[in-house]
């Protein structure tokens, strides 16, 4: 018979402290959450809650973790009951964790990381990231950071495509274009743009990550996005 791991809710809680951040680095903020932590044998989850002022945001964070965790519950299951009957030495394990990649006064850009083994030669990794508008309170789509008739996917494609020819030895599959809801994150210097493994590399390359800084937007980045 199946059994469902003992899991426990931990909440962290935000100290107060203030850092000496030399004014060469430029204007420092706090960025003040709750990190909500679930913890079993072989299973870690970690997430922020944000304020009540921000329930949207955290329904969809919880959205996110629930729909991963849900996906690999049962397989993990499985995994664990051959674990102990001795059949295999590879324990399962599960860990969903998180970083605040950018978090100003308009946008949040929250990056999280999915690893989860279920037997094999190695790990299944996965990233996910929520960009948000905390002025508009909506999660933002790639389009949204632009202005009207600008030709971002043309833009980027290239960037893209420049990458994968700088790697080409680790390509498994040719890149076209991106989606129209395609994976990225924001920070303070720039949009990255992201994959997941064995979509155009092979695994060892890790999670390619394109880089496409907001100065080489000009004008066509909203002037609300800009840091």
């Amino acid at each position: 018979m199946k059994k469902f791991w003992v899991m426990f809710v931990v909440f962290v809680a935000i100290v107060s402290f203030s850092l000496d951040i030399p004014k060469e680095f430029g204007k420092s903020k706090v960025v003040e959450y709750k990190v909500k932590v679930v913890m079993a044998d072989g299973v870690r989850i970690y997430y922020p809650q944000f304020s009540s002022k921000h329930q949207n945001l955290n329904k969809i964070i919880y959205a996110l973790v629930e729909k991963r965790w849900n996906l690999w519950k049962e397989d993990l299951l499985d995994q664990l009951e051959i674990y102990k009957k001795g059949i295999t030495a590879g324990k399962p394990e599960y860990y969903f964790v998180f970083s605040v990649k950018r978090f100003d006064d308009h946008i949040i850009s929250i990056l999280f990381e999915e690893m989860a083994y279920t037997g094999g030669a190695h790990p299944m990794n996965y990233l996910f990231a929520v960009n948000y508008d905390l002025v508009a309170n909506r999660e933002l789509s790639l389009k949204d950071l632009f202005v009207d008739k600008f030709s971002y996917k043309e833009v980027i494609n290239k960037r893209i495509k420049d990458f994968f020819e700088m790697n080409k030895q680790s390509v498994i599959a040719e890149f076209k274009t991106i989606k129209d809801n395609q994976d990225f994150y924001l920070t303070d210097h720039g949009i990255v743009i992201f994959f997941q493994r064995y979509e155009y590399t092979c695994y060892a390359f890790g999670n390619p990550e394109i880089p496409i800084p907001y100065r080489s937007l000009g004008n066509k980045l909203k002037k609300e996005y800009m840091p």
